[in-house]
């Protein structure tokens, strides 16, 4: 599953970048320094991107070395995957516990219960 923006971090989307940004650069082993960001304008697209890059860079990196604010991130960042995975699990074993029980029911059943259109879909399980 893709890494997405989400987490603890992100309430801001331009500072969840900025602190990506600082990340990478710790990772590539540049001084912290302060830049002047201006006008940061930043789509949640390109911060899912920038996720994605810092979370890939970190799974093949002992992060000992470096700073407890990078391994709190990636600790929050993987908290925050497994999550949205184990929802993912959560509502497709919902959904199909579902199509199961609408399976049991007669079509005049679901049809009582306005399931109608619901028909077509338990004919295609």
């Amino acid at each position: 599953m893709p890494c997405k923006s989400d987490g603890p971090y992100y309430d801001s989307v331009a500072l969840a970048v900025i602190l990506i940004y600082r990340h990478l650069d710790e990772l590539a082993g540049k001084p912290p320094q302060d830049r002047h960001w201006g006008f940061l304008s930043v789509t949640r697209s390109e911060l899912d991107r920038l996720t994605a890059l810092l979370c890939e860079r970190l799974k093949s990196v002992d992060l000992a070395p470096y700073s407890l604010e990078l391994q709190m991130w990636y600790r929050d960042h993987q908290a925050a995957d497994k999550a949205r995975d184990d929802k993912r699990v959560q509502d497709n074993a919902l959904e199909a516990r579902k199509h199961a029980a609408l399976a049991k029911l007669t079509d005049e059943e679901r049809e009582l219960l306005g399931f109608f259109r619901l028909r077509k879909m338990s004919d295609a399980i």
